[in-house]
């Protein structure tokens, strides 16, 4: 038997309406496609009612109204002219050819149809019916058909079938046991109680319990065959080693408070250790534990924190020392090992030649240079008072020198006059955001000049050009963009072109001129362009022709071989059709 299915049945059929108003059509249309009324008003408009997909123009229309025809009074039985006397048809392709039909009709052959078939030679598909995305083949006759034979096997599931197959009525019977690979266990039966194995594609087996509760523990972390486990949080955790005598256990010995568990002995008794006020534990040369308030001999403290008076002959960091007496100087000055004492620094006369001196054995003393003549070495050189070609700097810490170069002041970092400077060559040298790549070019600007680039610009010529530019400010024109506008004008000098054939070029300039002296000929130009061709007859005037151009019947006045007589000739060539026009001028 068929489930329950819901058939949604598009029936699009136009109907032609009587309106008062011109209806207009709104948007593209598709051609097959139904039209739709969008507006209520008095001014109707129809448009394209979209596609099956749902997702173009008008959305489809909101309902369908078919209402079967026929003589007398309904209702009326197979009134349509669609298979079986339906009224509503659906076909995969033109009823001249072969085709398949889906038909609909509310009253024919006796009751409500759905008729489905292949017609003009096309082969049967059947009826299928799609819910929720699963097909459900409609198989039944007529509404008379029926099941004739069901059978079932068991396959490799392990289940065997006895009564299989039922032709008229009958029961089948399951039996055997769900193998593990189709989600069996692959046993007949179990223990209560007992916890049960995997086995793989084997059948599940059953393992034992060690108590006598129902209650199993779970295990975490991994555990070594020989083990010993413990239990951390309810589960069971592998203790890392093997269990020791006595299952891991052992004695430990009573204690009183604050003492400190150790083991004074080989084996498993844990004794106590008694602590002292402030103190530490340590031990001997034989590592054997104690409390102690003094720290052991030969003990290396890494970076202590110490804090108060700290004395002894050990190294004991500078900032912990006790403060000094002003001006004094910490250090060994005897000339023999001792500790370090604060020296009394002297206080030298700021006279030339005067500095601190070492004495040996003494300590620091003021002392002269001898003379009042004063030198300092920088780096490897010598500088004596007076000296001016180095220029000294802070180099990490240490005074280093450069040397100058030119004459004139140290030049800063801020609000530098530099006059006539020669950079040198440089790489990507930026002056005030300027950036000077390294080149053999000239830039020269003249005096009280200014030369201002407000975007990106490159200058593309051949060498020993000049380009002048007009006496006040104006916009330049470009050769290749369109649509330029021209406010201003220009005074033009005439090309004269020599005498004899000519093969024209409005390049050249839009105003030539030639001399008749004797017959010659006009080709037209090979570029596109316009321009004014003045022919001047001479003495010896003779015939002109015109070779290349594409005339009709008109190409303006008649030319002559009258000396004096001058004809202006219009030459346009425009995508490749050339013409020409000629005017008299006398």
């Amino acid at each position: 038997m068929l489930g329950r299915f819901i058939f949604l049945l598009a029936l699009l059929v136009p109907v032609q309406a009587l309106a008062q108003s011109t209806i207009l059509q709104g948007g593209p249309t598709t051609p097959g496609h139904a039209p739709m009324y969008t507006s209520s008003g008095s001014q109707p408009v129809v448009v394209d009612s979209g596609p099956a997909s749902g997702g173009a123009i008008g959305i489809g229309m909101a309902e369908s109204l078919v209402v079967a025809r026929g003589a007398g009074t309904g209702p009326y039985a197979a009134g349509g002219t669609g298979p079986y006397g339906t009224v509503s048809c659906i076909y995969d392709g033109p009823t001249t050819g072969q085709y398949h039909y889906l038909c609909f009709s509310a009253n024919a052959q006796s009751g409500a149809l759905i008729a489905t078939g292949a017609a003009g030679g096309a082969s049967a598909i059947g009826l299928n019916f799609i819910v929720d995305g699963i097909t459900y083949p409609f198989t039944g006759g007529g509404g008379g058909g029926g099941v004739t034979s069901v059978g079932l096997s068991g396959g490799t599931t392990g289940i065997t079938v006895s009564g299989s197959p039922v032709t008229s009525s009958g029961t089948m019977t399951l039996a055997g046991t769900l193998v593990v690979s189709n989600g069996g266990t692959g046993a007949t039966s179990f223990t209560a109680g007992l916890p049960l194995i995997g086995a793989g594609t084997s059948a599940v087996t059953q393992g034992t319990i060690s108590g006598s509760t129902s209650v199993f523990a779970t295990v975490s972390g991994a555990f070594t065959n020989g083990d010993c486990v413990s239990i951390n949080a309810g589960n069971l955790v592998a203790a890392g080693g093997p269990c020791t005598t006595g299952g891991g256990g052992g004695t430990v010995s009573s204690g009183t408070a604050k003492q400190l568990a150790y083991y004074a002995s080989t084996g498993t008794t844990v004794s106590g250790l008694a602590t002292a006020n402030s103190g530490v534990l340590k031990t001997d040369s034989s590592g054997n534990p104690s409390i102690s308030t003094t720290l052991p001999s030969g003990l290396a403290i890494p970076s202590p924190a110490l804090s108060g008076t700290v004395t002894g002959n050990n190294t004991i960091p500078l900032a912990i020392l006790v403060q000094g007496a002003a001006n004094t100087m910490l250090g060994n000055w005897t000339g023999s090992t001792a500790n370090v004492a604060a020296n009394v620094m002297p206080s030298c006369p700021d006279t030339g030649g005067n500095h601190l001196n070492y004495v040996n054995g003494t300590g620091v003393t003021c002392g002269t240079s001898g003379g009042g003549s004063s030198t300092i070495t920088i780096g490897t050189t010598t500088i004596a008072s007076g000296t001016t070609t180095r220029v000294l700097y802070n180099n990490a810490g240490v005074a280093g020198e450069y040397a100058i170069s030119g004459t004139g002041s140290v030049c800063m970092t801020t609000s530098c006059t530099m006059v006539t400077p020669t950079i040198g060559v440089a790489t990507a040298t930026s002056i005030n955001g300027l950036t000077i790549t390294s080149s053999t070019g000239t830039l020269t600007i003249s005096n009280g000049k200014t030369v201002q680039f407000s975007n990106s610009i490159q200058f593309i010529g051949t060498d020993s050009t000049a380009m002048t530019f007009p006496s006040s400010s104006a916009s330049l024109a470009s050769l290749n963009l369109q649509d330029q506008t021209l406010s201003g004008g220009a005074n033009l000098t005439v090309t004269a072109l020599s005498t004899g054939n000519i093969v024209m070029d409005c390049g050249k300039n839009p105003g030539q001129y030639i001399s008749n002296n004797g017959a010659f000929s006009i080709t037209a130009p090979s570029n596109d362009g316009t321009c004014i061709l003045q022919i001047e007859n001479a003495g010896s005037a003779g015939a002109v022709t015109f070779s290349g151009f594409s005339q009709g019947s008109n190409s303006g006045d008649s030319l002559d071989t009258t000396n004096g007589h001058k004809f202006q000739v219009s030459i346009i060539r425009i995508h490749g059709v050339s013409h020409y026009l000629i005017t008299a001028l006398q």
